[in-house]
């Protein structure tokens, strides 16, 4: 392990036009900028779907479809999903709408069709 800051750089002296400047030099190897430039674009990659459900990305841009397509705020619906098909229930306050989102951003509505209510005895 390096003991001093000496050891991590060398000083240069130079001569130029009859004064001597001093010029720090990084001592070792340095990582190169396109592999850091694709070690970022690696690890932005491995970490973005745990950002997206930390701050719950996808669930505010259905959200936010919804109140565009069904001219409503986002406490006036509820929503679920119904099947593994990506299809979801939207409860409105007197009708239900069977919903499917776009996969690409901004996240849209691309297929919307009224459900009729089964009455239940319950």
């Amino acid at each position: 392990m390096p003991t001093s800051v000496r050891d991590y750089y060398v000083q240069k002296r130079i001569k130029s036009y009859g004064v001597y400047e001093t010029v720090v030099e990084r001592k070792g190897g340095t990582m190169s900028t396109l592999f850091i430039f694709a070690f970022g674009i690696f690890f932005g990659v491995a970490v973005q779907p745990k950002v997206n459900t930390l701050f719950a990305l996808e669930y505010r841009s259905q959200v936010k479809a919804i109140c565009q397509k069904f001219n409503c705020e986002k406490n006036e619906f509820t929503y679920y999903v119904e099947d593994n098909d990506g299809y979801y229930i939207v409860s409105l306050k007197d009708h239900e709408h069977r919903v499917k989102f776009s996969l690409n951003k901004p996240c849209q509505i691309v297929y919307c069709q009224e459900v009729e209510r089964v009455a239940s005895d319950y």
